[in-house]
C-alpha cells in the first residue's frame, strides 16, 4: 500500500496498492486511487485486506479485481480526527487516533463484521498494535551441582 504524496509536499501524487508475484516479482496489479487519496496502514488476514482511508475502514477481499468504493466502517459516529495507526489482529480491528497530536489520544476496536465494540483513551500518539503472546518459562534442561569452596572464606 503506497500512501503518495500529500499535498502539502506541494507535489502531490496519487497512493496505489500493488499486488506483487512472490515468484518473479514480475507481475505487477495496481490497483490506483484519485491523486488527492492518500490511503494508509495496512493490514491483512486470510482472505481480506484493510487499510483507512479519510479515517475510514475499507475491506477488500484479496481475489477482488478492483478497489472498494464504500467504507467497510464509517467512523464518523467515534469522532476519529487523526487515524495514526491501525492492524487487524485475530477477528479484532484496531484504530488510533492522534487526536490533535497532542492529548491524549483514543483507541477504537472494532469486530471482525465491522460492528463497534470499545474506544480507549490512551497516552499521546497511539501508533502500533502488536500481537502479545505470553511464553512460559521453565528450567528442565538446568543441571543442578554442589560445589564447595575450600578453604572456607572469611
Amino acid at each position: 500500500l503506497c500512501s503518495g504524496k500529500p499535498s502539502w509536499t506541494g507535489d502531490e501524487t496519487a497512493g496505489g496498492l500493488y499486488v506483487f508475484d512472490l515468484f518473479d516479482y514480475q507481475n505487477v496489479e495496481v490497483y490506483p486511487f484519485e491523486v488527492s487519496e492518500h490511503p494508509e496502514f495496512l493490514g491483512l488476514d486470510a482472505t481480506s485486506l484493510y487499510y483507512v482511508l479519510d479515517a475510514d475502514i475499507y475491506k477488500m477481499n484479496l481475489g477482488a479485481n478492483a478497489l472498494p468504493v464504500d467504507p467497510f466502517i464509517e467512523t464518523i459516529s467515534n469522532d476519529v480526527q487523526i487515524p495514526y495507526g491501525f492492524n487487524k489482529i485475530d477477528d479484532k480491528l484496531f484504530l488510533a487516533d492522534a487526536v490533535d497530536y497532542v492529548s491524549a489520544g483514543r483507541v477504537y476496536i472494532y469486530g471482525e463484521d465491522g460492528s463497534f465494540e470499545a474506544e480507549y483513551t490512551v497516552g499521546p500518539l497511539p501508533n502500533s498494535y502488536y500481537i502479545y503472546e505470553a511464553e512460559t518459562v521453565s528450567t528442565p534442561d538446568f543441571a543442578t551441582t554442589v560445589g564447595s569452596v575450600d578453604p572456607t572464606p572469611t
